[in-house]
């Protein structure tokens, strides 16, 4: 292997080694962590309504749709999560609350994967995708 080419080589191996460490993200990292979406499939949310997920420490799930709330359980496994026995209450929303919150249940519905990019934002992708940024606490 010339000089150039194992120069190239340490080069791109670096660059991956650190693109990795920038997007890895543990499923110890959702525990106990909170959420406000910003995006549902490209879309941002709306301003009165915005959806929340609350990671419990115990498999829990909640939050509000930006309407009505919302609870279920959640299963991760690495980068992969589900969301299962998702039920919500049953108010009604606006035309515009509405579909929103028709389309975060659904991509909660079809959630295939997750991870935590470097900018801090957690990523829900599936039959949709969904975009939140952590929700700082108020203490109680």
């Amino acid at each position: 292997m010339s000089r150039r080419s194992f120069l190239l080589a340490a080069a791109l191996l670096v660059a991956s080694m650190a693109f990795a460490a920038c997007t890895s993200s543990s499923p110890s990292d959702l525990p106990g962590s909170h959420w406000t979406v910003t995006s549902i499939n490209g879309k941002t949310t709306e301003a009165e309504g915005t959806p929340t997920i609350e990671f419990g420490s115990d498999g829990a799930v909640a939050g509000t749709t930006g309407c009505n709330r919302y609870s279920g359980k959640v299963a991760v496994d690495g980068d992969k999560i589900t969301f299962q026995g998702i039920a919500s209450t049953l108010i009604g929303c606006d035309d515009a609350l509405g579909t929103q919150e028709q389309a975060f249940l659904a991509a909660l519905d079809d959630a295939a994967t997750w991870g935590i990019g470097s900018d801090g934002r957690l990523t829900i992708k599936g039959g949709g995708d969904l975009v939140a940024t952590p929700t700082p606490q108020q203490p109680t």
